[in-house]
């Protein structure tokens, strides 16, 4: 007797040994139990889940006559001449060779006849879809409305090319991808029985490869067996058919945490040299990487890792070098590889930058983190201290709230003027800095009117320059030009832009609203505002916010930023003149802080 494959020999005879299908089976099942069996079925799916062995069950179930319910007896000539595809009231059709409408009307005339040993006629349509429209057509009616003695089970893969009007006649059943566990607990039942011993491992990798399919698993199983690699290891198997073993997705990304690019090219290159399939090898890698965010994210999803247990292990571990962000951007690295492996002209040369850029890919930072190292690299930048008497930017002292300027002043520069002394200066209020200039140690200073007027430093580019004050009870009070209906015009520009881009709102409500002169909303940054300011000054940015300004004040407006110190209140004309005069100079930290790309409030901001 010649040879039967494992795919043949090991197909079920019974409903119940039907795997990964039991909402099929058992449905059909209590059909011929109950005795409400249709006299049409649609059974769709992947291929090798089933469903020809499915009909040709339902079939023996039908026409058996010692059946007990659902389940034929496979010792009767019936059983027997139905299991092996010579019974006389089975009659299986392939749909892609016989697919025209002469074939079908053979099929009309040939339903009228009575079985010859059954119960029933049982015609099996496999790829139904292949038919031609008019081969549907003259279907129809035969399919509608078929003598009692005919039932008729259609198979397809793709059950959407099937007529609506064939669908609406038959009963659909929808056949599913087997889970990698029971494909590989069946295989593991073959080799008990065949006295096989595969390792785990490899049962694994070929429930695995066979993606739900049975029919392929038992296949290349079959092929295993015929190569004499029974007991091989993991990595020899996968050589054999063309695949990437567990092990090397292990050696890769181990390499990629040391950033040892070198390692992992070598790692990849071996693979192709021992002609690994590189679409395989970047789905291989993306499920690697599935596995490790799956245990990364909780110990309680490795149920869903299709993995051996001691596989698992080894995921558990890899997954605790990695954080959930960092797998993540690993994931989307491999994705964009696995598109260009399949669509691009060298498709190892994406594979290959691919793993380069994950080797060299640092880890996530926390945004809390990114923004501390953001205000220290602006303080850095800026020259600000808040050491007591360190200088605070060219020509400015900074000094603490409530010290005066003559206590900053060394015992020895005081005795060595003629006799004048140096009145003590106003205190600064809280986050006010008094700028005046700094007089030469070796010149007596002009006396001091008893009361100093209060001076605010309005900064823009380089220049600094210091102006009275005109003292005002709200410390709020706006410069002049402000108006009840220009602050209230801008307080809703300022609610548009926020709804429309929250984080130049976030940037134009530190800002202060200077009023409008000459065409230009005024606005007011102090110095440890720099960052916002850059932001706002962007191209993109002045472009959102001339859109809002123009629907809301009525007008063609631009926007001008300028450096004020803390409470200062300017007028629009002198904060314009000021602007003009330095249009072209930087700040001291916005200028370099525009080549930062970083992530603010959920959105990418660059220069």
């Amino acid at each position: 007797m010649s040879y039967l494959v494992l795919a043949r020999k090991w197909r079920p005879s019974t409903f119940e040994e039907v795997v990964g299908q039991a909402h099929v089976t058992r449905t059909l099942a209590n059909a011929i139990e109950s005795g409400r069996v249709g006299h049409a079925y649609l059974f769709s799916g992947p291929r090798g889940v089933g469903k020809t062995t499915t009909a040709r069950l339902l079939a023996k179930a039908l026409n058996c006559p010692n059946a007990k319910g659902a389940v034929p007896c496979n010792a009767c000539d019936v059983c027997r001449e139905i299991t092996i595809g010579v019974s006389l009231d089975v009659i299986e059709i392939d749909g892609a060779s016989n697919r025209g409408i002469d074939e079908i009307r053979n099929l009309r005339e040939n339903v009228k006849y009575a079985p010859t040993g059954g119960k029933y006629k049982v015609y099996v349509v496999d790829e139904v879809h292949m038919l031609t429209d008019a081969a549907f057509n003259a279907l129809l009616k035969t399919l509608e409305e078929p003598p009692p003695h005919v039932k008729f089970i259609l198979a397809t893969t793709a059950p959407l090319k099937v007529p609506e009007t064939i669908l609406s006649r038959c009963q659909r059943f929808e056949f599913v991808r087997i889970p990698t566990r029971d494909v590989s607990a069946r295989l593991k039942d073959i080799c008990s029985a065949e006295g096989f011993k595969v390792k785990d491992d490899v049962l694994i990798l070929l429930s695995r490869r066979a993606n739900g399919s049975l029919r392929d698993a038992e296949s290349m199983l079959d092929q295993l067996i015929s190569a004499g690699l029974e007991e091989a290891p993991e990595l020899d198997v996968a050589q054999l058919l063309g695949l990437s073993g567990a092990e090397s997705f292990f050696s890769v990304i181990d390499a990629v945490k040391a950033k040892d690019a070198r390692k992992a090219l070598e790692a990849l290159g071996a693979l192709f040299d021992k002609g690994a399939n590189l679409d395989e090898f970047a789905d291989g890698l993306m499920e690697h990487l599935r596995n490790l965010l799956l245990i990364k994210i909780h110990p309680n999803l490795a149920s869903l890792v299709e993995a051996s247990t001691g596989h698992v292990k080894r995921y558990e571990e890899q997954a605790k070098q990695f954080s959930e962000g960092d797998i993540l951007r690993l994931i989307n690295i491999a994705s964009r590889a696995s598109f260009y492996v399949r669509r691009g002209a060298m498709p190892r040369l994406h594979l290959e930058m691919a793993i380069v850029e994950m080797a060299y890919l640092d880890s996530t930072t926390q945004l809390s983190e990114l923004i501390d190292r953001l205000e220290r690299l602006e303080v850095s930048l800026s020259g600000r201290s808040d050491a007591p008497g360190q200088v605070d930017g060219p020509g400015r002292a900074a000094m603490r709230p409530g010290r005066s300027e003559a206590s900053a002043t060394p015992a020895g520069e005081a005795e060595g003027t003629t006799g004048k002394t140096t009145p003590p200066a106003q205190a600064e209020e809280p986050g006010r800095t008094i700028a005046r200039a700094a007089a030469p140690s070796a010149e007596a200073e002009e006396p001091a009117p008893a009361i100093a007027e209060p001076t605010e430093t309005v900064s823009t580019g380089e220049s600094a320059r210091a102006i009275p004050r005109s003292p005002v009870e709200d410390p709020q009070a706006r410069g002049e030009g402000v108006t009840p209906e220009s602050l209230e015009k801008w307080n809703l520009v300022l609610a548009r832009i926020t709804s429309r881009k929250k984080s130049l709102g976030v940037c134009l409500s530190v800002a202060r609203f200077l009023g409008i002169s000459q065409g230009r909303v005024l606005l007011g940054f102090r110095e440890d505002k720099s960052f916002e300011q850059s932001i706002v000054e962007q191209k993109v940015n002045k472009k959102v916010f001339q859109e809002e300004c123009t629907e809301v004040f009525k007008a063609t407006l631009r926007v001008s930023c300028v450096k004020i110190e803390p409470d200062s209140e300017e007028t629009p004309e002198e904060v314009s003149a000021a602007e003009s005069g330095n249009n072209n100079a930087e700040s001291n930290a916005g200028g370099s802080l525009k080549t930062i790309i970083e992530y603010f409030d959920g959105e990418i901001i660059e220069e």
